[in-house]
């Protein structure tokens, strides 16, 4: 499950819209999981993978701090 959402993103980052300022989101099969990455023109950082029924703002706010 991870791996697939995991080599999706290695093969094609940009599939995905931003969805808080760079930061962009791929859902994985077993919903409610998401992962959250960057893209930069040689790599693609996972910055966390977070449950989705979490409070938005707590996921925008943990995003900051790792950013």
């Amino acid at each position: 499950m991870f791996v697939a959402s995991a080599n999706q993103i290695k093969d094609n980052p940009f599939v995905h819209s931003k969805v808080f300022g760079e930061f962009r989101r791929s859902l994985l099969r077993r919903f409610p999981y998401a992962i959250y990455y960057i893209t930069t023109e040689k790599q693609v950082v996972v910055y966390g993978v977070f449950h989705c029924a979490r409070n938005p703002v707590a996921i925008t706010d943990n995003l900051k701090e790792r950013y």
